[in-house]
């Protein structure tokens, strides 16, 4: 609960900052900071390459050589990242930035971002793996506030586009430090070059690192496609988009991050575990879509200006991909857990091929709302393939992993509420009324047909709530998780 709490936390600075960028700078020169951003998200993407997964794993099954594991992964990251970098500047400055000083600064200053980015991300399975997830998020907050403050002074004295770039910079050299040394602590580093192990790493990486191009891509190679085909004003556009869904996609990220190593440990015992993953993935998604399609003229409202309702359109496309990304990250948790990774390389490839493709012949005669369909498009064909796999792979129903039953009931109810509201004026009253219409009508159906998570039922039903109320019976209609209470003595 900390975690998710924290991460709420998190997205809700970034949504401030990017809120007070979005405002101060207009259309034009956002895009300009959207598409900086995205090329060095992109960059990150590629270079982790699956080997976030892989560690993680690897940490749970040999826990004695976390620090050798740490010390190869870290090295290897920040050697390719820096490398990467390097080269990739040159070919987008060549690209976006050669009539433009300002877009060539904000490249050059985003890209050095990147290999402190991938090396903390690296340095978080530390606390995964010891279950300190705590003192991540503690960091992850202070980065955030660091960079909140940022925003602010560059905006407060009116530097260019370009000088926001620094910001994440800013924010991310002292954390990053403190992350190195709190690590070294435990488990000891060092920075060393063996080109064997790095090749086996990336060898054995290879299958998940397939999978991770096409989350390194998503939502980044619409906006360089747009760099080139469209204008810097469609990008700032679809850059606001981008940025309220990126406030949901925190959660799908923290759960296959709490459940990997669980997952990893449980063996032939790992069906309840998964269980519950995918079900909170279900949940997060659905509740993350109905929400967006209902709240989206207020959000974009409040959040960019009127200068921006161009969004809208594409906000509520692009929310429609939560579910796949959230149940698409869940399954490639599993299939890593249970050495099913070969087949999300090739899957993972030809939706990367895909949505490249489909992007660069609908953006020019679509826009963002074709970049928009297109993305979203290929999540949901991807997260039916990876499904397809897994089941056939693992041998399990896939109706034993998500119960469809319940998820078309309650999407069901929140899509009719939907309609219902679609015609009120976008309030704070009506936003709030609607949006506790919509997710509550969601969590309710899933209550009554039995589909909350296994880990949220035993949180409801332990501790404090020793005797069974009327409330439980609700919750649990047939009482699967109350006999498994009382069968733990409680």
């Amino acid at each position: 609960m900390m975690g998710v709490g924290g991460l709420i936390v998190i997205a809700i600075i970034g949504a401030i900052a990017t809120h007070t960028l979005v405002v101060h700078y207009g259309p034009e020169d956002y895009g300009i900071l959207t598409l900086a951003l995205s090329a060095a998200g992109t960059i990150q993407g590629l270079t982790e390459f699956g080997q976030t997964q892989l560690l993680q794993r690897e940490i749970a099954r040999a826990p004695r050589h976390e620090s050798e594991l740490l010390s190869d992964s870290l090295s290897l990251r920040f050697t390719t990242t820096v490398g990467l970098s390097l080269l990739s500047g040159v070919a987008l400055i060549a690209i976006y930035a050669r009539h433009s000083s300002i877009t060539a600064i904000a490249l050059i200053l985003a890209l050095a971002t990147v290999p402190l980015a991938a090396t903390s991300q690296a340095l978080g399975t530390h606390f995964y793996h010891r279950l300190r997830n705590a003192r991540l998020v503690y960091s992850q907050i202070a980065q955030q506030s660091l960079y909140f403050v940022a925003v602010l002074v560059v905006v407060s004295m009116g530097l260019s586009v370009s000088w926001a770039t620094a910001t994440t910079l800013a924010a991310t050299v002292p954390v990053f430090v403190v992350l190195v040394a709190m690590v070294h602590r435990a488990a000891p580093l060092r920075f060393t070059i063996r080109l064997d192990r790095w090749k086996r790493t990336l060898v054995a990486a290879a299958p998940l690192g397939a999978s991770s191009l096409l989350g390194a891509v998503y939502l980044k190679a619409d906006v360089l496609i747009l760099g080139v085909e469209g204008s810097h004003r469609q990008i700032g556009q679809y850059g606001v988009a981008i940025a309220i869904n990126s406030f949901f996609f925190t959660l799908p990220t923290q759960l296959t991050r709490v459940f990997m190593p669980v997952i990893s440990r449980a063996g032939d015992k790992w069906l309840p575990a998964g269980q519950d993953l995918v079900h909170w993935a279900w949940i997060v998604g659905l509740a993350s879509f109905t929400s967006l399609l209902a709240g989206a003229p207020y959000v974009v409202h409040i959040f960019a200006g009127a200068h921006y309702q161009e969004a809208i359109t594409p906000l509520r496309i692009l929310g429609a991909s939560i579910p796949a990304i959230a149940v698409g990250s869940a399954l490639t948790a599993l299939c890593v857990a249970r050495g099913f990774a070969k087949m999300l390389g090739v899957i993972s490839a030809s939706m990367l091929v895909l949505n490249v493709v489909s992007n660069i012949i609908v953006i020019p005669h679509f826009g963002i709302v074709g970049s928009a369909w297109a993305t979203t498009g290929c999540e949901y064909v991807g997260v039916i393939l990876v499904a397809i796999h897994f089941a056939r792979r693992s041998h399990t129903p896939s109706s034993q992993l998500h119960r469809p039953l319940g998820l078309v009931a309650s999407l069901g109810v929140s899509l009719a509420l939907v309609y219902v509201i679609r015609s009120w004026a976008p309030t704070t009253t009506h936003f709030v009324v609607g949006q506790v219409m919509v997710i509550g009508s969601l969590v309710t159906v899933l209550a009554v047909t039995g589909y909350l998570p296994r880990t949220l039922m035993t949180w409801i039903l332990g501790g404090r709530h020793r005797k069974e109320a009327w409330w439980h019976r609700f919750l649990d209609p047939r009482g699967v998780h109350r006999r498994e209470h009382r069968r733990r003595g409680a």
